[in-house]
């Protein structure tokens, strides 16, 4: 297994080192007390680095990392956020310090992520998978921040982790049920085989998006735009399938893609019932693949929001068995490249994750999602569907989006027009 990219990935999110001890005492977390909200200014007091291992003994064995796991698209860490309010309940209660007991017992369960990855045949270079910042506000509340490396789980997996370490948190002696690695279940066949085509991997010619001059921007989508897109559409459609083709169109323009040039919607598709056998319930590893939309820019742009949307249901159904297999058997065969940058979108649904209800004890998350936009091991064209309620109850979903400054403005300008009868409420800010 190649780490070049994955320890520069690590060295870039400001990680960090490891010290020289061995075995499964790797997780780090750091405690932070003063104020921070994202975007402003403000002065924060951290306390040194503590190193958290399992409460108890665990084994020191070697795991398997299968295909999905190691693909070049999951080597970047996972940053989320949980912002929590003051409880009454708990002003004798340090959250910083129940959490972190609380995580020594989990990690008995969870001990690969207090371990390292160690690249093949070296057993000097590793990488360590998980930081955890608890940070205390003087309004009493407290955000609870997160890093962990996309190889060890995905979205799902994260959020199994988390609410474990709820649980624990507040009170419960162990796990109702304890996690499954199984990671051997998607190794590749005995002879692997592409019997489809993968869109998401062909290797396009051509310049990517500059990363240069990004600016990040997230819009708050609620009942009202959302049922303006499925009239706009004509047609029976999701909300994850309208907001994906609408976001896809105003992207491409706002990019000004040539004509002629093809264009890429991939969308992280759950493949735990899919897959065969079943994965179970408790899997806690990657377990998606990437399905992918494609077109030309001029078709995707002159063309009805329908058509963005036909394409989009048409991929979502390709997705099989035999889909998933030649997937994970051309990462046998191809060495894991990353997927389609030139022209690509990718986007990733949290609204059934829900972060916003992993529960410490001080109530849930009034915030549950990505702490910054423009994440992924390609930089810019990663999105996510964060479920959130804006100022006025109003439940929906929060987008990051990233795009050069003068892609940003002309997306922002047709969005306001094409949202000007719904009244769409813009939420600017870093992530």
């Amino acid at each position: 297994m190649t780490l070049a990219d994955l320890n520069a990935k690590a060295e870039n999110t400001g990680g960090l080192e490891a010290p020289n001890n061995t075995g499964n005492e790797n997780f780090y977390i750091i405690f932070c007390f003063g104020d921070w909200i994202a975007g402003l200014k403000f002065k924060v007091t951290r306390q040194e680095a503590v190193l958290v291992a399992p409460s108890l003994p665990t084994p020191n064995d070697h795991l398997y990392l299968s295909n999905l796991d190691d693909q070049a698209g999951a080597r970047f860490h996972i940053p989320v956020a949980l912002f929590y309010k003051h409880s009454f309940l708990k002003e004798d209660q340090d959250p910083a310090k129940v959490i972190k007991k609380a995580l020594a017992e989990v990690l008995v369960d969870y001990y690969p992520l207090a371990g390292r990855l160690r690249k093949e045949f070296d057993a000097n270079a590793s990488l360590i998978f998980s930081w955890i910042c608890v940070t205390r506000l003087k309004c009493k509340g407290f955000i609870f921040a997160v890093l962990l490396n996309h190889i060890m789980a995905d979205g799902i997996g994260l959020s199994q982790f988390l609410t474990d370490l709820g649980e624990i948190a507040m009170g419960a002696s162990g796990l109702s049920i304890s996690p499954v690695w199984k990671r051997e279940t998607l190794k590749p066949r005995s002879k692997p085989s592409i019997s489809l085509p993968l869109y998401a991997y062909e290797q396009v010619v051509g310049e990517v998006m500059s990363v240069d001059d990004l600016v990040h921007s997230s819009y708050f989508f609620g009942p009202k735009e959302i049922e303006s897109l499925k009239r706009e559409a004509c047609m029976k459609a999701s909300s994850f399938e309208a907001l994906s083709g609408f976001l896809w169109r105003l992207r491409t323009r706002a990019l000004n893609i040539a004509a002629e040039k093809e264009v890429r919607l991939m969308f992280l598709t759950n493949i735990r019932s899919t897959i065969e056998p079943p994965l179970p319930h408790v899997y806690y590893g990657n377990a998606f693949i990437l399905s992918c939309a494609k077109t030309t820019a001029g078709m995707l742009s002159n063309n009805p929001l329908s058509y963005a949307i036909e394409l989009i249901i048409k991929a979502r159904r390709s997705v099989n068995n035999e889909y998933i297999r030649s997937t994970i058997d051309f990462m046998e065969i191809k060495g894991h490249p990353q997927p389609t940058a030139l022209g690509s979108l990718i986007v990733s649904d949290l609204t059934k994750i829900r972060f916003r209800d992993v529960a410490f004890g001080w109530g849930k998350a009034i915030y549950g999602g990505t702490a910054i936009g423009g994440v992924g091991a390609i930089p810019g064209i990663l999105t996510f569907f964060i479920p959130h309620q804006n100022n006025h109850g109003v439940e929906g979903k929060l987008v990051p989006i990233s795009l050069p400054s003068h892609a940003m403005q002309k997306f922002q300008l047709e969005l306001a027009q094409a949202m000007q009868k719904e009244a769409l409420p813009f939420i600017r800010s870093s992530i």
